[in-house]
């Protein structure tokens, strides 16, 4: 019946049969076939994954050697440098991919950052359950930081809007290393690169991190003018916004399965941010972030031109898309102030199921509104909810 419904919506705003089918695709909501918890699991705080528990014993680490050595330490990645077509060369290969030590490698000359006394580490306490968090001072440093965990010490070019980001399935060599010494405490070494081949390499768990490394900057590259805030304390918001922003994502992640650079993950998370920052959602910050301020106009070269899909939707779908996000930040407005109140972990995590129950096309109907209010209070009315509440 929604889909049916979504289809009438679409059709409602262009005829192009050929655009029809690229926003159908493009909007389809992956939360609802991919949720992989129950109606109960969502309105409890998330216990840590494994990977958390290291994490707590490098954040000691750093009181005696600072957070990049630290980091330094366990991550390989930030021992060599940024440099065109790294990511090929054998040592690096043998270094990132096999774990080989770093010691003889003339290459591993390190990641040069401009101010490394300035990166705070801190595990934080998310709707998604706690994960490290990475805070960087110096905006160039945050480029290369993500060129080094992201694109493997590439000189990738860095969007100026991009501030944050959320790390999923970083190798820890570090750990296999601790992992490889209790294997071979109780067996023969000539078992281990069976068991590492067989046994560690496919659970993941157990050496893959995740991290989100932020920026201090001014969020989505809009300045403190604009958003008629002085710099220090728009710079505050930012980095609060940012945070959540990614949590939200975190949040997803753990509890569907998935996130991706998608303009329905996007509203989501910066829901999830600005409520954090501003005590409610701000539908104008919002369309500033994306640069559709000016709506049906867009701001050449903001955020919302960072999650068009692969490949990237056309021109015309891309004039579609503008005015389903539009109808659909304004219906989030309406919604959210009528539980902006609510502000507890609880009710937060209630309303971003509800977000994740609708796709951005569902939400932009002239009713979304009041189908979003209708599902958080179906949500949070269940018996589970008010057990817990």
């Amino acid at each position: 019946m929604e889909d049916h419904i979504t289809t009438n919506v679409v059709r409602e705003l262009t005829d192009d049969l050929y655009v029809q089918d690229e926003i159908l695709a493009y909007a389809k909501n992956k939360f609802v076939c991919n949720d992989i918890g129950s109606s109960a699991d969502f309105k409890r705080e998330l216990d840590d994954e494994y990977f958390v528990k290291s994490w707590y014993g490098y954040l000691e680490e750093t009181k005696a050697i600072g957070v990049f050595e630290t980091l330094k330490k366990h991550l390989v990645q930030l021992r060599f440098p940024i440099s065109e077509n790294i990511s090929k060369n054998d040592s690096y290969r043998a270094a990132t991919l096999r774990g080989k030590d770093t010691s003889h490698i003339p290459e591993a000359k390190g990641l040069m950052l401009r101010n490394p006394e300035g990166l705070v580490l801190q595990i934080y306490p998310s709707i998604g359950g706690n994960i490290p968090v990475l805070i960087v001072d110096d905006s160039e440093d945050f480029k290369s930081l993500i060129q080094a965990f992201c694109y493997r010490n590439e000189p990738v070019k860095i969007p100026e809007s991009m501030g944050a980001v959320m790390i999923n399935g970083l190798n820890n060599w570090s750990k296999i290393e601790v992992l490889k010494n209790e294997f071979l405490a109780s067996n023969s070494s000539s078992d281990w690169p069976s068991y590492f081949k067989n046994q560690l390499i496919p659970n993941k768990s157990l050496y893959q991190d995740k991290m989100i490394v932020l920026a201090k900057k001014p969020y989505s590259n809009v300045s403190a003018e604009v958003i008629g805030m002085n710099q220090k304390d728009w710079i505050q918001h930012s980095l609060t916004i940012r945070l959540e922003h990614e949590c939200a994502h975190y949040f997803t992640l753990r509890h569907y399965g998935t996130m991706a650079n998608n303009m329905h993950d996007e509203l989501i998370a910066d829901y999830a941010g600005i409520c954090a920052s501003y005590g409610r959602y701000n539908a104008e910050w919002f369309l500033k972030f994306i640069g559709l301020e000016a709506y049906p106009n867009y701001r050449k070269g903001a955020r919302l031109e960072n999650y068009l899909g692969s490949p990237k939707l056309s021109e015309r779908a891309f004039e579609v898309l503008k005015t389903i996000i539009y109808k659909a930040v304004r219906n989030i407005h309406t919604f959210d102030s009528k539980i902006y109140h609510q502000t507890d972990h609880l009710h937060r995590r209630v309303a971003l199921k509800t977000l994740c129950s609708f796709s951005i096309v569902e939400m932009a109907q002239d009713d979304g509104a009041d189908k979003l209010y209708l599902k958080f209070n179906t949500l949070k009315n269940t018996k589970n909810f008010l057990d817990i509440a």
